[in-house]
């Protein structure tokens, strides 16, 4: 039975949209073998594999700026690591994936991945919390900082240990904005990515006059770039895998089958590659730029952003008919 995958990009406040995008999903049956969350939807992961939808969206329709970061001032900004103190969100994480909810985590059929950056080796990670290093569960205390990691913004907010005399981490949309790329990689042949951004970005009449205004623009476009190549990944993927079949098919004319089979069996990566199938994408994104700021979490605008999270959902489910489309 082929795995069905979810995937959420970074996008803060703009996690409304997917929460929307999520609920009509389910409300049509769909269900998920894998979940990979990136920022914002680092925070949505758990919360879909244990299907606690209604509290996604009292989340991401009631809080305000001040429960998940706090400015900092003075001496603090000078020689501190950060423009924004994460405290705040770190006691939402901890509040709504407790000792009971990380249970269910641990327990359920679906399998979340985290995505974070490393700041010590530049590479992106993947936290499972029924998988760690050494095999075992992760402990709740470090996937709980491995979500905080994911969704800090560096420079904005600080870097996060993961565990706490490990490695710094930040937000996994420096190498990947929407994980696409992590549920090909387990297996997932129906992939519906959610992305908190649209295919063409508007131009920006605003003119950036403050540090942290300017510094924000400067990672939305370093951000846009990276969705881009995540998109892209399933096409290149399925290309890929139709061209190695040819170059097989091709070869069995001259060389005979099981020869063609121990030449695959000497190479593990060849051999799995051909083992690999074609993956079916759906992106559900917006048509324009969402409302507000992803730092900016207003309740009223997430709100409605909730409300284009939903009709996008539908639109697209409608559009396809009830398949999913090849990438």
């Amino acid at each position: 039975m082929s795995k069905r995958a979810l995937v959420v990009s970074g996008g803060g406040s703009k996690g409304a949209f997917a929460v929307g995008a999520i609920e009509v999903l389910r409300e049509r049956g769909l269900c998920f073998d894998v979940v990979a969350g990136t920022s914002t939807g680092a925070l949505i992961a758990p919360l879909v594999a244990v299907d606690d939808l209604s509290l996604l969206r009292e989340i991401y329709t009631t809080v305000e700026t001040c429960d998940v970061i706090e400015p900092r001032g003075g001496l603090d900004i000078l020689s501190g690591d950060a423009l924004f103190d994460t405290r705040p969100l770190w006691k939402l994480i901890n509040q709504h994936l407790d000792d009971v909810r990380y249970a269910r985590l641990l327990k359920s059929a679906c399998e979340v991945f985290v995505c974070a950056t490393n700041l010590q080796d530049g590479r992106c990670y993947y936290f499972n919390p029924k998988c760690g290093q050494d095999g075992a569960p992760l402990a709740r205390d470090t996937f709980n900082r491995a979500v905080l990691a994911s969704s800090s913004q560096p420079v904005l907010m600080p870097a996060v240990r993961v565990p706490r005399d490990g490695d710094q981490f930040v937000d996994g949309g420096v190498r990947e904005v929407a994980p696409i790329s992590k549920a090909i990689l387990e297996g997932a042949e129906e992939i519906y990515a959610i992305v908190l951004s649209p295919e063409n970005s508007a131009r920006k009449s605003a003119a950036y006059r403050f540090v942290g205004d300017t510094l924000a623009r400067a990672l939305d476009i370093l951000l846009e770039e990276v969705v881009r190549d995540d998109v892209a990944a399933p096409r290149l993927h399925n290309e890929l895998i139709e061209y190695m079949a040819q170059v097989r098919q091709r070869a069995l004319q001259y060389v005979p089958a099981e020869k063609m089979d121990e030449v695959f069996a000497a190479g593990p990566r060849l051999k799995s590659l051909f083992a690999q199938k074609l993956v079916k994408l759906r992106v559900i994104r917006p048509e324009v730029e969402l409302p507000g700021d992803g730092l900016d979490f207003n309740p009223r605008l997430m709100r409605k952003t909730h409300a284009l999270g939903r009709a996008a959902a539908s639109r697209c489910l409608q559009e396809q008919g009830g398949a999913a489309a090849v990438a």
